[in-house]
């Protein structure tokens, strides 16, 4: 569904590509948190509500939970205050 939406915009305009790209992030809403493509699909479907100017739906698409590996953190984003920076030779 997600490559038609893209496909339909392209040669549709945002105009005619809007029912088709509504379709397709509401499919995405329902693909399994496990499917292994999900990462790439959520992008699509982020991109798509941005062009929609749908800004609640791509908030919820971009804060979606996604499983994690049992006992592991998810990744700091901000290095610890321990750290030494990295020097410039």
């Amino acid at each position: 569904m997600v490559p038609d939406a893209g496909t339909a915009l392209h040669l549709e305009g945002l105009a005619g590509a809007g029912p088709r790209l509504r379709q397709a992030v509401a499919a995405v809403r329902r693909v399994e948190p496990t499917a292994p493509e999900l990462f790439q699909l959520l992008a699509a479907a982020c991109s798509h509500a941005t062009l929609l100017g749908d800004d609640i739906t791509l908030h919820e698409l971009a804060w979606r939970p996604t499983p994690r590996p049992a006992g592991r953190a998810p990744p700091s984003r901000w290095p610890s205050p321990s750290a030494t920076p990295p020097s410039r030779s």
